[in-house]
C-alpha cells in the first residue's frame, strides 16, 4: 500500500485557500466513486482534478479529501480540508472516492485501501462518527452498486473491530503502517519541496512537523499547518540541538532528525 501526496500527482494549485475542517463539526465519512474508464490512476486523478476546477467551477479543485485507486494506492485529496463533493455536508464530513466505476467488481487490494483511510479518519475525529454513501443524500447512482453493498453491508462490522486486532484486520490495514506509509509519503515531498516561510508548503507535512516539535517541547504553536513565525522559531531551536544547519528550513535532514527511522 503506499500513500501519494498532491505534489507526486501533480494537484493543481487551488485559486483560494483550502478550509480546514473543524473536528467538532465532522460527523461522519461519505463514499463516492468517481467513475471513468480504466485508465493510469494518476492520469485518471489528474483529470478529475481538471475537471471539477475548470468546468465544474470549484475553486479548491478536486473535491475529494481521499481516494483509493484499484491497486491499493491511497491519494491525497483535499486531505482534512472542507470538500466539495457532497452538498450541504462538505462541512461535516470526509469524503472518500474510489478512483474508478465501482458498478463492477472491486478489488480486495481497494478495500483495504478503503478501511485504511476509515481508520485514519476514526482516528482523528472519534469512532463515533457515520459511514453512509452519497446516494444515501441524493439521487445518483454514486457510488456504484458493489461499493455501496459493500459499505452497507460489510464495513460497519470490520469497523466495529478493534484496529489494532490481527485477527480482524488484513496486515496491510495495521495503523501503524499506515502511519508509516504517511510519513514516507510526506518524507519525499519534503525532499522535493522543504518547508519554509513565505512558501505554499504541504499543509499535512507542516502539521506533522508542528506536532512532533511541540511534543519535543520545541513549542510550534497551533498545530494548523501554517508555516509561520512560530513554527520557524520551533524549526530554529531544534536546528540548534541537533548541530543542524540553523536556516529554519525544514528539509530532509531536519525531518530525518525529527522522525528518526
Amino acid at each position: 500500500m503506499r500513500f501519494v501526496t498532491r505534489e507526486t500527482w501533480d494537484a493543481i494549485v487551488p485559486r483560494s485557500q483550502l478550509r480546514p475542517l473543524k473536528d467538532s463539526k465532522v460527523k461522519g465519512i461519505v463514499v463516492h466513486h468517481t467513475t471513468g474508464s480504466a485508465i493510469e490512476p494518476g492520469h485518471m486523478i489528474g483529470a478529475h482534478d481538471r475537471y471539477h476546477k475548470h468546468t465544474r467551477g470549484w475553486a479548491g479543485g478536486l473535491a475529494y479529501n481521499w481516494l483509493v485507486s484499484a491497486d491499493g494506492r491511497i491519494w491525497e485529496g483535499r486531505g482534512w480540508n472542507q470538500g466539495g463533493a457532497t452538498k450541504n455536508w462538505n462541512d461535516k464530513s470526509v469524503a472518500v472516492a474510489y478512483l474508478g466505476d465501482s458498478n463492477h467488481q472491486l478489488p480486495e487490494s481497494a478495500k483495504a485501501a478503503l478501511v485504511t483511510v476509515f481508520d485514519a479518519v476514526h482516528a482523528k475525529y472519534g469512532r463515533d462518527l457515520w459511514i453512509k454513501v452519497h446516494s444515501d443524500f441524493k439521487a445518483t447512482d454514486c457510488p456504484g452498486s458493489e461499493l455501496r453493498e459493500w459499505v452497507h453491508d460489510e464495513v460497519p462490522e470490520l469497523l466495529s473491530k478493534p484496529i489494532s486486532s490481527a485477527s480482524t484486520r488484513p496486515a496491510t490495514t495495521n495503523q501503524w503502517e499506515s502511519l508509516m506509509e504517511f510519513l514516507r509519503g510526506l518524507r519525499e515531498a519534503v525532499r522535493a519541496a522543504p518547508l519554509r516561510r513565505w512558501r505554499r508548503n504541504n499543509q499535512y507535512a507542516v502539521m506533522v512537523v508542528q506536532n512532533a516539535l511541540n511534543a519535543k517541547g520545541f513549542q510550534a504553536g497551533k498545530v494548523d499547518g501554517k508555516y509561520g513565525r512560530r513554527t520557524k522559531r520551533a524549526v530554529l531551536s531544534f536546528q540548534a540541538t541537533q548541530f543542524l544547519p540553523r536556516n529554519g528550513i525544514v528539509g530532509i535532514g531536519t525531518w530525518d532528525s525529527l522522525f528518526p527511522s
